[in-house]
């Protein structure tokens, strides 16, 4: 039987249709051992002879890239591209102006820089893929470049040039930070610097302020020595009005810091995304929570919606992965409705209140609007008598009056 099934095969080799069926598998075979070889030999011959730089959007060197990529001539000829409206006080105007940016948009692009060709590949991450943000952080998007050859100098001198010319903020400014799109710190916006001396508070309270944050951000080895945690806790409590969060924004500029704001009450907001937050907070930063009685008048609230629960907010604030070295400030309008454990010490170390205006307060902010006009300092003063009111409706008075310091001075009596 064996011998007979030989034979079979014997014949069937010599027909044309066994031949035909045994090169196409063959092809097939060879066919399907290309493809899989095909990407690894690509790769490995353009490791062999490219070099490649990529930057993602939590870099310092994304943004500076991106208004390089606007100026470059193949922004004005490429018909694929990204509009952005950004500061452009945020490349070193400081003039505070909106300025309309195109950038080639995400794809494959080719350049020129120095007479070479420079492939740029831009990434952008789908919404979808917000959830593995909460885990490893990754970037919101990618820039992808390459050069021929293996001398990484090309790269490397496109990119200083793109952080010489636009990478040099106005030092005159601070940057706000908030939470993005794509669940992470993101720079929303650059505004002019607050002078300290135009926050009107009680003598001293602005002095005393400044100087503890100077001696925290200063005594990091004090702190290590004596194994405590690193960190200040600030709350300014007062009614709507009267300058809290202008004295965090005042503060952090004399101090060179940026401002990191959460809102609590955001929806996009829970425990896993505050925790991050908090551990990736911007470098040089203050953290700033505002009226944090309105996200917790007590500690237990609906989790279903999402939100950040009480134990989160604790655990963020002194928890293990609550990054050292920060600032953090918190407001309110309602002190009384603040848990104690979210205000003990170690949480919050320094307590200010921010009330209605006093003589002194007041006379301070006529002299900011009116110098010189030492003669109606005391009549508008007297005007305002014991009236009660905050610093923000005081400013509005002296607005509506900056032409005229006698009007200024007497009408303070209509405040009434």
């Amino acid at each position: 039987m064996i011998d007979g099934i030989v034979a079979w095969l014997g014949q069937q080799m010599q027909t044309g249709l066994f031949a035909s069926g045994a090169a196409l598998g063959l092809a097939g075979a060879a066919a399907a051992t290309v493809h899989r070889l095909l990407p690894w030999a690509l790769q490995l011959i353009r490791a062999a002879t490219t070099t490649s730089v990529i930057v993602d959007s939590r870099s310092d060197v994304f943004e500076p890239l991106l208004l390089w990529l606007h100026h470059h001539p193949y922004s004005t000829r490429c018909r694929r591209l990204t509009a952005t409206l950004r500061s452009a006080g945020d490349h070193g105007d400081g003039d505070g102006k909106k300025e309309l940016v195109f950038t080639p948009a995400p794809g494959s692009h080719l350049l020129r820089y120095r007479g070479c060709p420079i492939w740029l590949e831009r990434r952008r991450l789908q919404k979808g893929d917000g959830e593995s943000l909460l885990r490893g952080s990754t970037p919101s998007e990618t820039l992808h470049l390459t050069a021929l050859g293996r001398d990484r100098g090309l790269l490397r001198r496109l990119i200083e040039e793109a952080v010489a010319r636009y990478g040099q903020p106005d030092p005159e400014t601070t940057a706000i930070y908030g939470l993005g799109e794509y669940l992470e710190w993101e720079r929303l916006a650059r505004i002019r610097r607050r002078p300290l001396e135009s926050v009107i508070l009680p003598e001293g309270v602005v002095e005393g302020l400044l100087a503890d944050a100077s001696r925290f951000l200063a005594g990091a080895t004090w702190y290590v020595e004596r194994g405590i945690p690193w960190r200040r806790g600030y709350l300014l409590y007062g009614p709507p009005g009267t300058g809290k969060t202008s004295l965090v924004k005042a503060l952090a500029g004399a101090l060179d810091l940026d401002v990191a704001v959460i809102n609590l009450a955001s929806p996009k907001l829970d425990d896993a995304v505050l925790c991050r937050l908090f551990a990736e907070a911007p470098a040089h930063s203050v953290l700033l929570m505002e009226d944090v009685d309105s996200a917790f008048c007590q500690r237990e609230h609906d989790d279903a919606n999402g939100r950040v629960t009480f134990s989160g907010l604790l655990n963020a604030i002194d928890g293990v992965m609550s990054q050292e070295g920060h600032l953090l400030f918190m407001t309110t309008n309602h002190l009384d409705r603040l848990d104690p454990a979210l205000i003990r010490p170690g949480r919050v170390d320094v307590r200010v209140e921010t009330g209605a205006v006093n003589r002194e307060m007041a006379k301070r902010m006529f002299l900011a609007f009116f110098p010189g006009e030492v003669a109606l300092v005391d009549i508008f003063a007297d005007a305002l008598g014991a009236n009660q009111v905050t610093m923000a409706y005081l400013q509005g008075h002296l607005l509506r009056h900056r032409d005229s310091a006698p009007d200024a001075a007497r009408t303070a009596l209509s405040l009434k």
